[in-house]
């Protein structure tokens, strides 16, 4: 909704502020855009509960993307609200109605006012129709949010928060990647998936985790097969998923690393390699990277450790 809406840089490129785009309210779009989307998600919902679930006995859900954000003064409690705020704005937007069949958050109403959708009586029984089966997580950095004194202007779409790479201390939050805002953060994807369960109470698959590696873009096929950040990243994140999950008391039932092969990354196109395997766009051939053995082996051996 940001990217399309907000600030433009994704189809179908709708902005007020953005000079590129011809046509589009930032101020009061995004927010009309969620609420359709919301409930399109319910009436799918609501159809296959009530149609197909008792035959086919499957499970339906959502996947939701969302960063973790920690306050970027740990001692002042303006920052906590607004890190907690931006979250609320970037997942409770989608979460509250979906998972709690609630109202979007209160910090939502009380900045944007009469521009959020109002959701109806008949609105409401949907959504207690709809009832997902799991929280799906797209997840792939934290940041630090810093709170914005005086008021929010229309167009903003950050819950009047500042969003930063680096704490007051100057900290990064963490490890930089090949893409200018994907740090490797796996603590606090730790509290993000414990926060998540924690609010919304239902089993999480991890639908996306991944990124490109430094420099990535321009190497060699031999020289990216070599892909020990991206290693390094899944290890760690794949330590936090168990951390959360054993002493937080998280339910996580999968992990999909995105992405299988490299692949177009939205308006950035085929620079970003976010695969495990190398593909040659010339050519398509295709090579698996160290992390596709990584990730071979961490299966491998925990298939064995169950069976």
């Amino acid at each position: 909704m940001r990217q399309g809406y907000s600030t433009g840089g994704n189809a179908p490129g709708r902005s007020s502020t953005n000079p590129q785009s011809s046509e589009g309210d930032s101020s009061t779009e995004p927010w009309i855009a969620g609420h359709a989307q919301i409930m399109s998600h319910a009436r799918a919902v609501a159809a296959y509960n009530r149609d197909f679930k008792p035959r086919q006995g499957g499970q339906i859900g959502i996947s939701l993307n969302g960063d973790f954000f920690e306050p970027w003064d740990s001692e002042d409690p303006l920052d906590a609200e607004a890190a907690e705020r931006r979250m609320q704005f970037h997942i409770g937007w989608f979460a509250n109605p979906i998972f709690l069949k609630q109202d979007y958050p209160a910090c939502m109403r009380q900045q944007l006012g009469s521009r959020l959708p109002e959701f109806t009586e008949a609105d409401f029984a949907l959504l207690r129709e709809a009832d997902s089966d799991f929280y799906g997580m797209n997840y792939y950095t934290s940041q630090y949010a810093r709170h914005r004194t005086g008021e929010p202007s229309k167009d903003d779409y950050l819950g009047n928060v500042d969003e930063l790479q680096s704490n007051k201390q100057g900290q990064s939050a963490g490890e930089a990647s090949g893409l200018h805002w994907l740090l490797s953060c796996p603590k606090m994807f730790r509290k993000h998936l414990t926060r998540v369960y924690k609010l919304y109470g239902k089993p999480i698959y991890i639908t996306e985790n991944g990124c490109p590696c430094p420099g990535e873009d321009k190497m060699t096929r031999e020289e990216s097969v070599k892909d020990d950040y991206r290693c390094r990243y899944f290890a760690d994140h794949l330590d936090a998923i168990a951390r959360s999950t054993r002493e937080d008391g998280a339910v996580v039932k999968g992990y999909f690393a995105w992405s299988l092969m490299d692949n177009l990354e939205w308006s950035d196109g085929y620079g970003p390699r976010f695969g495990v395997t190398f593909t040659d766009y010339e050519t398509l051939e295709r090579t698996p990277k160290n992390s596709a053995l990584l990730l071979k082996d961490m299966v491998k051996t925990r298939r064995q450790a169950v069976h």
